[in-house]
């Protein structure tokens, strides 16, 4: 009796343990807290369309590419009137009811449309040059031009005239009509000289006559002594007039690539000159005139013929500081640090 009495007691015991393993026990999580994240609703645009390219491949035949979609080439000709409306346009046609006393502004540029109208476009551009009274900017750029029409009447607004990248050979004396032109830009030309009535543009400080047909400084310049910038680029002078101190006001002057060997002794006057490029000519030393110059910050003498025994010596009269490119001159690990110990307080760049 006292035996089952004993295993009945240990049953109970067995049967509660299990009891309590199996119980749910409440629960004390902490419950987590709703964090709300603003969803930015993104703006679906559509892709543009993929043009199939087909690429032979010897390997594998044909391969087909996605290349990227053809971009509408820019409208070539852009008028802003003095009203601050802009009109655009591909031709002259276009614009056959323009005001064009209404015109402050003419932007052509046909390096994207090749079969540009020249007959067309010559009439409009002589009726653009006389009858626009508001023009203040004219940029012509790339617009096969090979005559400026024929000008009459005078424009005291026009202040800016670009006729790069075109086809001159002389430009009309009547220039002269554009008494307060500031800006001429006639770079990728092939002219020659310059008209005589070019003295009368008082207010003209920046000319540049890159890539174009000089063989001989134009001498007209002298006369301008507002010039600021001027450039010549690419142009075959070899030789330069000594007469630059009738150019005070003169801050850049660039004579890359003019096969000249010297520089006159008139240089040396411009007191405002602060860059000057003599990059590509046949310069053996650099020159007394521009070394005299305290005014000068940039000076490119890379890729001239020196004699580095005369060129080191020459460093001695340089009365600037600022920073001197001396690219492709040949000089030696050696030389080129006999250069920076002479020019401790110049940017040297070799």
């Amino acid at each position: 009796m006292r035996t089952k009495l004993l295993l009945f007691s240990v049953m109970i015991c067995i049967f509660s343990t299990t009891n309590g393993q199996t119980k749910k026990s409440p629960n004390n999580k902490i419950p987590k807290a709703k964090t709300h994240i603003p969803v930015v609703k993104q703006e679906k645009y559509p892709e543009p369309p993929r043009v199939e390219v087909l690429l032979a491949n010897p390997g594998d035949g044909n391969v087909t590419m996605s290349a990227p979609p053809m971009v509408e080439a820019p409208k070539q000709i852009s008028l802003y009137l003095i009203n601050g409306e802009m009109i655009t346009a591909r031709k002259v046609s276009e614009l056959d009811n323009i005001d064009f006393k209404k015109i402050k502004k003419f932007k052509s540029d046909n390096r994207y449309t090749p079969e540009f109208e020249e007959v067309a476009f010559n009439a409009f551009l002589e009726k653009l040059l006389n009858d626009s009274p508001n023009l203040e900017e004219l940029d012509l750029q790339n617009c096969k031009i090979k005559i400026i029409p024929k000008i009459v009447n005078l424009n005291t607004n026009l202040k800016a005239i670009d006729l790069s990248y075109n086809n001159l050979t002389e430009l009309p004396e009547s220039l002269a009509l554009f008494p307060n032109l500031e800006k001429l830009i006639l770079d990728t030309n092939q002219l020659s000289g310059l008209p005589q009535s070019i003295i009368k543009l008082k207010k003209l400080n920046c000319i540049s006559l890159d890539k174009n047909h000089f063989t001989k400084f134009p001498e007209e310049l002298f006369s301008i002594p507002t010039l600021e910038t001027l450039t010549l680029y690419k142009n075959n002078l070899k030789t330069l007039p000594d007469q630059f101190n009738l150019l005070p006001n003169l801050t850049t002057l660039d004579l890359q690539y003019t096969n000249i060997s010297s520089l006159p002794p008139s240089i040396a006057t411009l007191s405002k000159l602060n860059s000057i490029g003599l990059n590509g000519n046949q310069f053996a030393e650099f020159p007394a005139s521009a070394a005299a110059l305290k005014t000068l910050k940039q000076v490119d003498f890379s890729n001239n013929p020196i004699d580095i025994k005369i060129f080191m010596q020459s460093l001695d009269a340089i009365k600037w500081r600022g920073l001197f490119s001396l690219y492709d001159l040949k000089l030696t690990k050696v030389e080129y640090e006999a250069v920076q110990e002479k020019l401790k307080m110049i940017d040297v760049y070799h």
